[in-house]
């Protein structure tokens, strides 16, 4: 049985600029891997196990290697070496046993082949980059409470007939920040009264509030004291109320302008807080914006969309392999690590939750800056937000010192308050050095405020020959610093000058691509769509959104430098058998004259067909399963419960191709009530009578009692936890202690910059793109799956 931990699964995002890594420059780079992961340097011989052209010689016959394997001492594990230096060096790794390349498991194997296959294909993609992004050291989760939006939460919420409203989200979340810091001891001004727009419910005035710090707990599980339950229903209705949450039974929801306002007006949190668009970042600025919060241990509120619906929460952690933790705001379940540029639960059980399936992977923003007031004047340059530039000139002759042009500009206000701006037109030289600044004109404008096509005639001064950039600009009235508007990396004209002459060219959307689809086409079960989308304008930075059949499915955001491809991954679930339409597109908004109003229009980036057949019955013989760290008596002392099971295909006429789930469910006392926290899932393919043995690692959140329950899917469904035969697993009760975090996890150490791929994850969580996640590797939501 062997343990393999892949590091590396993604190479459309590398650089493409190749050189090929030696046997000897691979020996050094695995020893150089293996000093790191121990207290002292390595002792142990290494030696060359095996090369890519001996794994792969029964499908390829290529003589150039992509990977070396060298296994460590006499039975100390083995190292996966990459012999192209456009991937991270290490692959993939085991503590443990050694590498038999005459005795590799099946799935170890087509890992080990489908890294050969990626690299084939950066050999015919040369323009796919490495993106940079920062290196980060890990923060434990800051928030410690788990808290949800029912009873006791809402006890204090109005009523909506004769039901209890619930909190809503963005209140949970609120008041998980204001736990955090215990402050304040009590609100710093009336809260008004008013009435809410769905139910038209009447919310009363509220005074001048103590908070009752003392009696709020971390974690309620209904065995809470009358003072402990009227405490934090106490907190949560000042939340709400202070952002005027909209109150219903089902789903209450208010927004993040409103939220944002209530820190600072009730609360009395820094006037420095800040809101935030992920798109009018890049990818790096974002995670760097995100993180440096952190760093400073500053929990931040955060909020995104999917298709059917939004949801806030708050990002308190950081995992050292790439990961941002989420507390989801649902008593704890589906806490974890997730990739920002997905965020998926993978669960629509949660108070409030989304009715889809795709995450909350768009429209993202976030409250950054949120402490207790510390009377600091913001430090960011306050600036509009530019969505659209263009000029109807190409080519303009010079006149005297300058060239005229027209241009027209969509800009607004952003910032989450009103405020006076000074508005001009910028350029820029090749080092984004501000050449020339001129006002147009100035404005006050209030949040999501601003000009839908304002046309400029100005005079760009006649600069050396060479390439600049136009851009629209603006600063805080009664300042002098001009800034770009925000989004103005995908918003500008490109301008030429050579001589007497300037040529123009606008900001252009011109993407285009192919589609294939993975999964083994059954209704009922998670089919992935990739596109590879190549980027032939300028700058890229949409939300690209998958419909199947016309019926839309998700959304994702996406970047790609000009002349650059990038993959994208997005997943759905067929319900029902026959030819399904696959497409990639973007959203635009078109105004209908007929209907007066404007309509959702998609076009088209890339498409496929494919065809989804009737579910499988399958026979899964489930057996062996045990905790192997949980002691004797049933204890894990750990923040990880680590499973083994061994799945047997009882079936001689058919392969298993689906998943099997690990569902997590908890109670705190020790009772008989259990309920879902989390699940794993975990990709199988088993020949017909075939077997393997799986070990999974289950990240745990919170003390208490668990239930692990192991299961398999059998015409389209998972099977209940209710069989207790071979068709399932039940490993129950174990008790849980997570111990307290060590002192490394707790420091922060200073950013460095670095080059690695982007979004990535590994088997341990490790910065390994899901967009080129294939059967064989074991990773859901950022938890770590291992296979023997």
């Amino acid at each position: 049985m062997r343990k393999l931990l892949p590091i590396l699964f993604l190479f459309v995002t590398v650089t493409s600029w190749a050189g090929n890594v030696t046997e000897s420059e691979a020996l050094q780079k695995a020893k150089a891997f293996i000093d790191s992961q121990r207290a002292t340097q390595s002792q142990r011989q290494m030696r060359l196990a095996a090369k890519s052209t001996q794994v792969n010689k029964e499908l390829t016959t290529a003589t150039k290697e992509s990977f070396y394997v060298f296994n460590v001492g006499q039975n100390d594990g083995y190292v996966v070496v990459s012999a192209d230096d456009r991937t991270p060096a290490i692959l993939g790794y085991a503590d443990e046993g050694t590498f038999n390349r005459n005795d590799i498991p099946d799935n170890m194997k087509a890992w080990l082949q489908g890294y050969t296959y990626q690299l084939e294909y950066l050999a015919t993609h040369a323009n796919t980059r490495r993106a940079e992004t920062a290196e980060h050291a890990t923060i434990r989760p800051l928030i410690q409470s788990t808290w949800d939006q029912g009873s006791p939460y809402n006890n204090k919420c109005p009523m909506d007939g004769d039901k209890r409203s619930l909190t809503g989200c963005l209140a949970t979340a609120m008041a998980q920040i204001l736990n955090y810091y215990q402050y304040p001891e009590k609100t710093t001004s009336t809260i008004p009264s008013y009435t809410t727009g769905t139910k038209g419910i009447t919310v009363n005035e509220i005074p001048v509030t103590t908070i009752d710090w003392s009696n709020i707990k971390n974690n309620y599980n209904g065995n809470e004291t009358a003072a402990q339950k009227n405490a934090i229903a106490t907190l949560m209705q000042l939340c709400g109320a202070s952002m005027e949450m909209d109150y219903t039974s089902y789903s209450s929801y208010a927004y993040m302008i409103p939220a944002l306002n209530a820190f600072k007006n009730y609360f009395d949190y820094d006037t420095s807080l800040r809101h935030v668009n992920r798109i009018e970042f890049k990818a790096s600025e974002w995670d760097e914006l995100i993180y440096n919060e952190l760093a400073q241990k500053r929990p931040v509120y955060y909020c995104g969309q999917s298709i059917g619906g939004g949801h806030a929460f708050v990002i308190d952690g950081y995992s050292k392999e790439g990961l941002y933790h989420v507390n989801w705001g649902w008593g704890g379940s589906c806490n974890g690590y997730y990739l920002l540029s997905i965020l998926d639960p993978h669960s629509n059980t949660g108070s409030g939750a989304s009715s889809s399936s795709d995450g909350y992977s768009f429209d993202q923003d976030a409250i950054i800056g949120i402490q207790p007031n510390t009377d600091n004047k913001p430090e960011w340059g306050v600036r509009m937000t530019s969505e659209g530039l263009y000029t109807n000139f190409s080519v303009v002759n010079k006149q005297g010192s300058y060239f005229p042009i027209s241009l027209t500009a969509t800009f607004y206000n952003r910032t989450g308050a009103t405020q006076d701006f000074d508005l001009g037109i910028g350029v820029y030289d090749k080092d984004n050095k501000e050449v020339s600044a001129q006002k147009m004109n100035d404005g006050k404008f209030a949040e999501s405020w601003g000009y839908n096509g304002i046309t400029y005639n100005c005079n760009i001064p006649a600069l050396p020959d060479g390439n600049y950039a136009i851009t629209a600009i603006s600063r805080e009235k009664g300042t002098d610093t001009w800034y770009q508007n925000s989004r103005s990396f995908q918003y500008y004209i490109t301008a030429t000058i050579n001589g007497n002459q300037m040529t123009l060219q606008n900001p252009t959307v011109d993407a285009s691509g192919s589609v294939a689809v993975n999964g083994n086409m059954e209704v009922y079960s998670t089919q992935t769509a990739k596109a590879t989308i190549k980027n032939n304008g300028t700058f890229f930075n949409n939300v690209v959104f998958l419909l199947v059949n016309g019926e839309l499915k998700g959304g994702r955001h996406l970047e790609i430098a000009p002349g650059e491809t990038a993959d994208l991954d997005m997943n759905f679930t067929p319900e029902e058998t026959g030819e399904h339409t696959i497409v990639f597109a973007l959203k635009t908004w078109v105004f209908d004259d007929e209907q007066n109003q404007w309509m959702e229009q998609y076009n088209e980036l890339a498409n496929t067909t494919v065809t989804i057949k009737a579910a499988k019955t399958n026979e899964l013989k489930l057996t062996n399963g045990m905790l192997l760290n949980a002691d004797a008596n049933g204890y894990i002392k750990s923040n990880v419960a680590k499973l083994r099971f061994k799945a047997q295909n009882a079936k001689t006429t058919s392969d298993y191709y689906d998943n099997i789930r690990v569902r997590v469910l908890q109670n705190s006392d020790g009772g008989n009530y259990y309920w879902d926290i989390t699940s794993v899932e975990i990709p199988v393919r088993l020949g017909k009578l075939k077997s393997e043995t799986f070990e999974v690692e289950v990240p745990l959140e919170v003390d208490g009692y668990y239930w692990f329950n192991i299961s398999y899917k059998t015409d389209g469904y998972y099977l209940g936890n209710d069989l207790w035969d071979d068709r399932n697993i039940n490993l129950i009760p174990f008790k849980v202690e997570i111990p307290a975090p060590t002192a490394e996890e707790l420091g922060v150490e200073p950013i460095t910059k670095t080059k690695t791929p982007s979004i990535v994850y590994d088997l341990q969580g490790r910065n390994i793109d899901n967009n080129m996640m294939k059967k064989g590797l074991y990773i859901k939501d950022g938890k770590k799956i291992i296979k023997r």
